[in-house]
This record gives structure tokens, C-alpha cells and sequence, in this order.
């Protein structure tokens, strides 16, 4: 989840949300006086504290924080396998930029394809950034509806949109696949 809002803020929206279960502490990357980390020593640190507790916990980074880690490549990589790993991951205040950032890299640390939602114009970088975006008409306006791949009216239609285009697909691979079972026995009779 990424969240131009609070620390406070995103904790209750990830747990209203159902990312955060009730077995799972949250695991914030600050250091002892509370303080976002700047320092990549102090973030490899944290990063491998994480790892070890890594199924126990959901990861909270802030937008400092990141702007320490997107810069440097090594870094980047080190916090993106361990990102990848956990449950899930929590980024609050971030600005629209690192938004894109964190979408570009979890495409090239994965290599799987990614679908971004949003609902308003700070969304829309990531949403260009994603390989599917999806827009959600809401109180900030329509930016993120108009820059998206798929409009909604609300959050709760996500849902039915990934299980219809799911459907389609599954039956146009389906048609696809006899199709060419057809052409090649056609083809092998002549």
C-alpha cells in the first residue's frame, strides 16, 4: 500500500483493510528516538532485523526513509527482495514521484506485471507507471480515473472487474488453444 498519509493514518486503513491481520505486529523502519532512518547502514540493519521476523510482522516504511533507499541501487535491490518476502508492506508519506518509483521497481525485482489503483491526481504517476491502472471516481477529483486504463465508481467494484476480465481471458486463451489443435490436425491431414 502506498499512502500520502500519516504514520497513524495508514496503520487504521491497513487494518480496516484486512493487510495487517491480528497475528501481525507492525515493523516500522524508524530508529530508537522515533526518528525516520537516512542512513543505509541503519537501513540494512533494520532490513535484516525485518527478514528474521518476517512472517510475524508488516513492514512500515516512510517516505524519508525511501528517499534514502531509491537512490542508491544496492540498497534499492537489498529492500526490494526483502519486500518482496513479506506479507505486506506499508509505505506512508510518499509523494507522487516515489509512487512511480516503488511501482517501476516492483515490476523489475518481480518481473511479474503489476496493476496500480488509485482515486486521485497524486495517484496518477503510478497509475502511468503500472502495467494496468485502475481509477476510482471519488472526492479528489478525476484525474486518476482519466490517466487509468479502467474507471470505477467505487473501491468495491475492483473485484467484479478482475474476475470478468479474468473470465474473458481465460476463455479467449481457451479458443485460442483449439484453434491452433485445429489448424495443426487440418494441417497433418493435407
Amino acid at each position: 500500500m502506498l499512502t500520502g498519509d500519516k504514520i497513524e493514518t495508514a496503520k487504521c486503513i491497513a487494518i480496516s483493510t484486512g493487510l495487517k491481520t491480528k497475528k501481525e505486529s507492525i515493523f516500522e523502519m524508524i530508529n530508537n528516538e522515533k526518528k525516520d532512518l537516512v542512513d543505509p547502514k541503519d537501513i540494512i540493519m533494520k532490513l535484516e532485523e525485518f527478514s528474521r521476523r518476517i512472517d510475524t510482522h508488516m513492514l512500515m516504511i516512510t517516505g524519508t526513509t525511501l528517499d534514502a533507499v531509491l537512490p542508491n541501487e544496492n540498497l534499492c535491490e537489498r529492500f526490494f527482495n526483502v519486500a518482496k518476502n513479506a506479507n505486506s508492506v506499508c509505505v506512508c508519506r510518499c509523494s507522487p514521484m516515489q509512487k512511480a518509483a516503488v511501482a517501476k521497481w516492483i515490476i523489475k525485482s518481480t518481473g511479474k506485471r503489476i496493476a496500480c489503483v488509485g482515486d486521485g491526481g497524486n495517484d496518477v504517476p503510478m497509475i502511468m507507471e503500472a502495467d494496468v491502472g485502475l481509477g476510482i471516481v471519488g472526492k479528489e477529483g478525476k484525474q486518476a480515473s482519466l490517466a487509468a486504463d479502467f474507471s470505477i465508481d467505487k473501491f468495491e467494484h475492483i473485484k467484479t472487474l478482475l474476475l470478468w476480465h479474468g473470465r474473458l481471458s481465460y476463455k479467449r486463451s481457451a479458443s485460442l488453444s483449439q484453434f491452433v489443435v485445429h489448424r495443426g490436425m487440418i494441417i497433418s491431414f493435407i
